[in-house]
């Protein structure tokens, strides 16, 4: 059985790994990129695969490449059009009527969805 380190699970430590994660450059640029466009209420939750492979290389020292970022959108209506928020950059459709963004500034795709979508 593998013995975890407490220090290396505290909430604290997983917050730290969080915040250095979006800090990286081609991960702030593009967050950054996409606050600058959308209304003043929407919030950003990035999710999924990143932040579990960030949990998991704390814990045991590696994980799986990242390959996306997923990121739900919320406080928005229905009704708001994530293409439009980014047109002509190079993005394709996803399913929950998401998109896959890939910014010019990272090297990894982002795929954004609205949150209202995915949980209903």
């Amino acid at each position: 059985m593998t013995t975890l380190n407490k220090d290396l699970t505290s909430p604290e430590t997983f917050e730290t790994t969080v915040q250095q994660f979006i800090q990286l450059p081609g991960i702030l640029s593009a967050v950054d990129f996409l606050r600058e466009r959308l209304p003043h209420q929407a919030k950003i939750f990035i999710v999924g695969g990143a932040i579990r492979n960030l949990i998991i290389t704390q814990l045991f020292g590696h994980a799986p490449p990242t390959e996306d970022v997923d990121i739900f959108i919320g406080g928005l209506r229905n009704d708001f059009s994530l293409r439009y928020l980014l047109e002509g950059e190079d993005v394709e459709s996803t399913e929950l009527d998401g998109i896959r963004w890939h910014p010019a500034t990272s090297d990894l795709a982002f795929d954004l969805c609205l949150l209202q979508k995915f949980v209903t």
